[in-house]
């Protein structure tokens, strides 16, 4: 699938992630299919007279071998906040508590300077910087910048009490007997490496004191 993405460019890739597969996307991406193969086959009609470029017969997977990918990872400041939705909002809502956006955390800046550095040593300084295809480039009509966000944690974070979060350490709510959390809600901040063993681990402990706590 990124092989083609790759082939079709990186404005696919970004109308992919805002909108989803849409009609007018999947029109795009025939089209351009339908031309690759076309000129194939004017460059086989034209094979007699003509020396015929390698690259016209090229695996759509062929530019995607130039193409390093990273996965960057980071900490940001867990100053996000959510909120019930007022009129005309969807039912949760949720933000910074300095009101920036999201796209603005530090963290981003950080993890961009370090791929910079990767980069330039990985190509003995003839790439200055990288250019990510979900990210809003300048120029470009879109008014909105696309982050991925695949492990939200926190919002019903443990505690030592009422005051400092919503659960105790085996996922209790404080004030509420018989209600538990145990998922990735609890974790107070953000680790900074994937959770999922971490927040898989807290499920388990949590669900072994439900047990102890009623069925024992």
């Amino acid at each position: 699938m990124f092989a083609v993405l790759f082939g079709q460019g990186s404005t696919i890739l970004q109308e992919l992630t805002a909108k989803g597969l849409t009609s007018r996307l999947l029109g795009k991406i025939v089209l351009k299919q339908l031309n690759d193969w076309l000129a194939q086959v004017i460059a086989l009609v034209k094979l007699p007279i003509r020396p015929v470029s390698p690259e016209t017969f090229q695996s759509e997977d062929i530019p995607s071998r130039r193409v390093m990918c990273f996965a960057a990872m980071g900490r940001d400041d867990a100053s996000g906040q959510f909120r019930l939705g007022g009129p005309g909002e969807t039912a949760l809502r949720v933000q910074r508590v300095d009101k920036l956006p999201f796209d603005q955390d530090p963290v981003y800046g950080a993890i961009k300077k370090t791929i910079n550095q990767f980069g330039a040593k990985l190509t003995g300084g003839r790439l200055r910087g990288h250019r990510s295809p979900f990210a809003k480039e300048p120029g470009t009509r879109s008014s909105r910048t696309i982050l991925g966000v695949a492990h939200p944690l926190g919002g019903c974070r443990i505690g030592v009490d009422a005051n400092d979060g919503v659960v105790d350490e085996f996922g209790r709510a404080f004030g509420y007997e018989g209600l538990y959390v145990a998922d990735a809600a609890v974790v107070r901040t953000s680790l900074g490496v994937n959770p999922s063993l971490t927040v898989a681990a807290l499920a388990l402990r949590i669900a072994r004191q439900i047990v102890k706590d009623h069925y024992s």
